[in-house]
């Protein structure tokens, strides 16, 4: 019987702690729709609700434009707005410029955060509960490490919510100053040490001067960029556009990873873009 109420109470735990990453993950979303997003009006293909889900899911197929191509999509949530849109022929959506995430303009993810909320709690006092009604000591010491791991967790969310606005945090378009001048600026960046970091010209014409900057990790494209290099009064600006990302949720540490590798290769300074 210990056996069978250790297992709930760790299964309980588990699962409260994944909720609170669910409510990051939105925070997440929120601002990148927030930051990095462009409004745009698409068609609605199909509409289509999954009532055995608790919270209601909502489905909507819609197409859009991408990069001057007609593109289908899905977007899927169980904010109650979208009912009305069963019978509409057009939605305004959001999307994030270099990955595939697509949101409706009227998102915010709070009927969702309230529910994932709501749960969080129950299990919250259901662990306090059992750790009440249990006699035997290790299961009580047990019990009281999890809800420290609840706040911890709950802790570590707030406190990446409020990274995510720093200057650090990524930008569709990111902007680098540097004293350096252009040419020095493409030829030190070119030079290629662990590979993490490649360097290109993006087509074989003189002219051009716009560059492809791939993130990888050993084989695998973790995230490729766009380059501009201009000059300015006292060096060189570099400009840094997402092409695009393996994984979107990766974005600001992969932001982070650019900025440390512009500062240590070209001594860069991000700025804010106007």
């Amino acid at each position: 019987m210990v056996y069978i109420a250790v297992f709930y109470f760790i299964a309980l735990g588990l699962a409260a702690l994944a909720m609170v990453f669910w409510i990051d993950r939105n925070w997440f979303k929120q601002y990148m729709k927030e930051v990095n997003g462009r409004v745009q009006l698409a068609k609605i293909k199909r509409w289509e609700a999954i009532y055995l889900q608790r919270p209601t899911v909502y489905e909507l197929w819609i197409e859009l434009e991408e990069n001057g191509e007609q593109k289908e999509r899905l977007i899927r949530s169980s904010g109650s707005f979208l009912k009305r849109y069963q019978r509409e022929k057009s939605i305004r959506v959001v999307t994030i410029p270099g990955t595939d995430l697509v949101f409706a303009e009227e998102e915010n993810w709070q009927e969702q955060n309230a529910s994932v909320g709501i749960m969080i709690a129950v299990a919250f006092v259901l662990e306090l509960l059992m750790i009440a009604m249990a006699e035997a000591v290790p299961f009580k010491t047990a019990g009281y490490c999890i809800v420290v791991l609840y706040f911890g967790a709950l802790l570590f969310a707030l406190w990446h919510r409020t990274k995510l606005r720093a200057c650090g945090g990524h930008r569709t378009r990111m902007k680098y100053l540097t004293d350096l001048p252009c040419d020095a600026v493409i030829e030190t960046l070119g030079q290629e040490t662990n590979g993490a970091f490649l360097l290109k010209k993006e087509t074989e014409h003189v002219k051009d001067k716009c560059y492809l900057l791939s993130m990888r990790c050993g084989a695998c494209e973790k995230a490729r960029y766009r380059v501009f290099v201009t000059p300015t009064q006292n060096g060189s600006a570099v400009w840094v556009y997402l092409l695009a990302c393996g994984n979107p949720y990766a974005l600001n540490r992969y932001a982070e990873q650019l900025k440390r590798f512009l500062q240590g290769r070209i001594e860069a300074v991000r700025v804010k873009c106007r």
